[in-house]
Formats: C-alpha cells, sequence, structure tokens
C-alpha cells in the first residue's frame, strides 16, 4: 500500500471505508457512488465493452 501512496496519498481522499488493494476492491468518487446509488460494502459490476469470448 506504501507504494501506492507515495503516487498519489489516496487514504488523504478518502470518505468512508478502507483503503484496500486488491481484486475484489473499487474506489469511486462520492458523486460516482451517490449517482449509483452504492455504498461502502455493496456490489459494483463493472463492464469493460469487450468481449472476451469468455
Amino acid at each position: 500500500m506504501a507504494r501506492y501512496q507515495n503516487i498519489i496519498p489516496l487514504d488523504e481522499y478518502l470518505i468512508s471505508g478502507e483503503l484496500r488493494v486488491g481484486a475484489d476492491n473499487v474506489l469511486i468518487g462520492s458523486e460516482l457512488a451517490k449517482d449509483l446509488g452504492v455504498e461502502v460494502g455493496g456490489k459494483l459490476r463493472l463492464d469493460t465493452g469487450q468481449d472476451d469470448g469468455a
């Protein structure tokens, strides 16, 4: 996590939740969260729009 913090100190901007990096974690802005109706611990599905054949 220190490596990420050296680039951008994300913890200084964190409003709620925890700052974690991993395949099951996502960090989004508060306005986007409000627009999507997402809260800490909620589920968010991301789609790249690319068909990978899976």
